[in-house]
């Protein structure tokens, strides 16, 4: 809301294109380096996943991993990542590779301590961008006060997934979930959802719809226009619609209005 007053050590969430959120961070002074090479400890599926990807958009990226014949697999899938045959944990091993001219680092082995150390060590030595695998999720809340950018859960991105499946199950004929994601360590969440036939307000202004309290209409995305709605704005059919949601949860688009709030 307009009246809302932002309070030294608040934690922010931005949204918007990545353009506009660079020159943003310009403005106010944070400079957001730019991720050129990345290096990434343990060769397992989601280091494979990750460095694919990596390859696709056009970064440099290598894969220290202790397992010999993992390496040599690793090797033929990747032919543009780097494979290293060595201990991700060894600090020896991690600057004779160059640590201090990496601009991420992620910590993908299967030990939450090594992950941990692993990418404190990184941090310590300058790496920008910091992330660790962990499994246990009750710590990461405490384990982001310690300097580390990101926290990798695989079982909250299972239980997401799960969670947008059943939404989207129990009305998939109406307005169902088509992503969703835990913020905020899991007190909030990001919801999209599309706008088709039968949701009840389209093309109404957003400043005449009375929204659930906890409800923010964060972006539309409109034919792949990436819309930052304002009070006169409304919502097509055809319209991905990104929620910011707090204390509420939602399976059918429609809920987010109040009791008379579209009359």
């Amino acid at each position: 809301k307009g009246n809302f007053q932002i309070m030294a050590d608040d934690q922010i969430y931005v949204i918007g294109k990545p353009s506009n959120i660079f020159d943003f961070c310009v403005r106010i002074g944070i400079y957001a380096q730019k991720v050129r090479n990345v290096m990434i400890i343990g060769g397992g599926r989601i280091a494979y996943y990750l460095a694919g990807y990596l390859e696709e958009i056009g970064m440099k990226s290598k894969i220290i991993e202790i397992d010999r014949d993992r390496c040599l697999e690793l090797s033929e899938l990747l032919p543009s990542t780097l494979i290293i045959n060595g201990d991700g944990s060894d600090e020896t091993v991690l600057y004779s590779e160059n640590l201090n001219d990496m601009d991420a680092f992620v910590s993908l082995t299967g030990r939450d301590e090594e992950n941990l150390m692993a990418a404190l060590f990184a941090k310590q030595n300058g790496v920008h961008k910091v992330v660790a695998k962990i499994n246990r999720v009750n710590y990461t809340s405490v384990i982001k006060t310690l300097g580390i950018d990101s926290v990798l859960s695989p079982k909250q991105i299972t239980a997401n997934g799960i969670v947008r499946f059943v939404r989207g199950l129990k009305n998939a004929l109406e307005n169902p979930v088509e992503t969703l994601y835990k913020i905020v360590d899991g007190r909030a969440e990001a919801v999209e959802f599309i706008a088709n036939q039968s949701t009840k307000f389209l093309n109404v202004p957003l400043k005449d719809l009375r929204l659930v309290q906890g409800v923010l209409v964060a972006a539309i995305v409109r034919k792949n226009e990436i819309i930052i709605p304002h009070g006169k704005d409304v919502i097509k059919q055809g319209d991905s619609v990104i929620l910011i949601v707090k204390d509420k949860q939602f399976s059918d688009f429609n809920d987010i209005i109040a009791p008379g709030g579209n009359d």
